[in-house]
């Protein structure tokens, strides 16, 4: 699975730095790749799609997330009921409901969640939740009447991230209310009416428990909406944005740092919504943290970590899956395999132009050595059907592991996004759309008939799946719940799912740092500290087993600290180990995938 660069097709706040998530088969792996290939004997034509051939029944729809008018509930049935509220119009229409999708999916970790327009709220609303969530991404937004008043005179723990703070002390597009204002301050300690917009700064990352989380993208370096402190007794400072040179801020400590978040009462205000260009060990991981205090404040801390071995398939070695058995076992340490049924290469990309369209039943010593490896702690993952799409370049060479299967993908050049290329070291990978049949019949029949390939073969069937690239239609997720309630991976997910129109949409990526409910209604086990890239390609950059171990120790700022990560079968075992290593040194303990919290 290659790990690709961000889609131009999101190009607002909420774009992610990366889509998908494998490191690839990258130039100076690809020896060592082509080394493993074999031509086996194979059961269908080249042309055939074997997953359809299976006589899998497509299966029926089952019961999502719960549309009662404009708001949308999803999450568990049981814990903190969260509500979050989203603004937003025109331009800024698809980042804020972005910015709501992941703070509600985040909240669904501590129980169900409810998501509703500003427009739909009511005076009195906040009583019938636990909490609340606003992200506010467009500044001077209206607020609804008896917001403001709800969330200053009780008691129910909110957390406010970004703009629009000042309507909370009583100014608005008509006015100020010095009463107001004067009772947020007395109660508050902090100012949101005297608060700078820093737009001078850069501010390279957020300060959180001792630790630096970037804040990585230039176009998201400044913009916080820096509290001003007026009663520091009341105020109770828990991040600092750090700037690249000495603050402007007239809240800056005089140096290098700002407050980012605050606390006091029963309101925590993030001067930013933090969840633009995600990266591993990046500034949302604080929000993430914060919200415990809010939403769930006697969870108990905990280390844990996972690994799951990537792309293995009909085409994979399979003395290198009882290698890496072997090596786990002996350390105790539990692994998923993340495979792909249908290994699929119409044009032979792979092997000197010989196609391919091989199952795992056409591989029985593969399939032993997965028996080999589930006797040994393995979990099988099914990693897609074919991690591919059709005949067509998607949008490297149509061949399984390398292509995208439920999106549409192509290569662009620079800046011109206009213009398609082929896929080299300096490209970058563009998601166009999503692919020709995206219905939900049609994503659940594929990822059934890819089930049936596990069985076929003498296998169990799979309960967890994982989504090539990490990249699927709304559509496509649908298809894929009726089939798998659990999926192990970060996610794509579509502005326009809370109000009702996902094919309207941008596209945006969330990485977990716990588990959650996404806004489709899955379990999503999180993947935090993605793979090794021994060197850039096509919009990815180089990245070691090192810094994988170094994302770990950031990842160490929230309460349940997950240090999860993959790592391609073909790669040498000892670059395993050394990762494993380190993270084990920070404290972390490997368990199975389906445990973690």
């Amino acid at each position: 699975m290659k790990r690709i660069k961000g889609s131009s097709v999101a190009a607002v706040a909420l774009l992610v730095a990366t889509v998908g998530g494998g490191a690839g088969i990258f130039e100076a792996e690809r020896s060592s790749y082509l080394a493993s290939q074999f031509a086996p004997d194979q059961e269908y034509a080249n042309d055939v799609d074997a997953w359809a051939q299976q006589g899998v029944p497509t299966p029926a729809p089952v019961a999502g997330p719960k549309r009662d008018g404009d708001s949308l509930t999803f999450g568990p049935k049981t814990g903190t009921h969260t509500l979050v509220l989203f603004g937003g119009q025109g331009s800024f229409a698809d980042s804020s409901e972005g910015a709501a999708i992941s703070a509600a999916q985040l909240a669904s970790h501590f129980g169900p969640v409810t998501t509703r327009p500003l427009s739909s709220y009511r005076p009195g609303m906040l009583r019938d939740y636990d909490a609340l969530l606003y992200v506010g991404v467009a500044y001077e937004h209206a607020m609804p009447r008896g917001l403001a008043e709800d969330i200053t005179t009780g008691d129910t723990p909110v957390v406010w991230a970004g703009g629009n703070a000042p309507t909370l002390a009583g100014v608005t597009e008509k006015g100020r209310s010095q009463a107001a204002h004067d009772r947020f301050v007395t109660r508050y300690g902090w100012d949101p009416a005297a608060s700078e917009v820093d737009d001078d700064d850069v501010v390279k990352a957020v300060r959180y428990k001792g630790v630096d989380l970037a804040r990585a993208h230039p176009e998201e370096q400044s913009g916080l909406v820096v509290p001003h402190v007026v009663d520091p007794a009341t105020v109770k400072v828990l991040a600092r944005g750090v700037c690249k040179d000495v603050c402007a801020s007239v809240d800056a400590d005089g140096e290098h740092t700002a407050p980012w978040a605050v606390r006091s009462a029963n309101l925590t205000f993030v001067s930013e919504v933090p969840f633009g260009y995600p990266v591993e060990g990046g500034r949302s991981l604080a929000y993430a943290d914060l919200l415990y205090d809010a939403l769930g404040p006697d969870v108990e801390p905990v280390k844990q970590a996972a690994v799951r071995i990537e792309d293995v398939s009909p085409n994979t070695d399979p003395k290198k899956i009882r290698e890496i058995a072997d090596v786990l076992s002996a350390r105790g340490v539990p692994f998923q395999l993340a495979v792909i049924p249908n290994f699929v290469d119409r044009s032979g990309a792979t092997l000197s132009g010989i196609p391919r369209n091989v199952v795992l039943s056409d591989t029985p010593e593969l399939v032993e050595a997965l028996k080999y490896a589930q006797d040994r702690g393995g979990v099988l993952v099914q990693h897609g059907t074919t991690h591919q799409y059709a005949s067509l370049p998607n949008p490297y060479d149509g061949a399984s592991a390398d292509d995208f299967e439920f999106y549409r993908a192509a290569c662009i050049h620079g800046s011109d996004a206009s213009t398609y290329v082929p896929c080299e070291k300096d490209t970058a990978v563009q998601l166009l759309m999503p692919i020709g049949d995206d219905t939900p019949d049609a994503a659940a029949a594929r990822v059934a008939g890819g089930r049936q390939l596990f069985r076929k073969a003498g296998l169990d069937a799979p309960m967890i799946f994982e989504t090539p690239h990490y990249a699927a239609s709304a559509n496509a997720y649908e298809g894929i719940r009726r089939v798998y309630d659990t999926r192990y991976e970060r996610a794509q997910f579509t502005a326009g799912v809370l109000t009702g129109r996902p094919e309207q949409g941008e596209l945006f990526e969330q990485i977990f740092p716990y588990r959650v409910t996404d806004v489709h209604g899955s379990t999503v086990l999180p993947e935090t500290l993605g793979s090794v890239a021994p060197e850039p390609y096509s919009g990815h950059a180089q990245r070691s087993g090192a810094e994988l171990v170094e994302t770990a120790r950031a990842m160490g700022v929230v309460r349940e600290s997950t240090a999860s990560f993959f790592y391609h079968a073909f790669l040498p075992v000892e670059g395993l180990v050394e990762i494993i290593d380190g993270i084990e040194a920070q404290g972390y303990t490997f368990i199975p995938a389906t445990k973690l919290r």
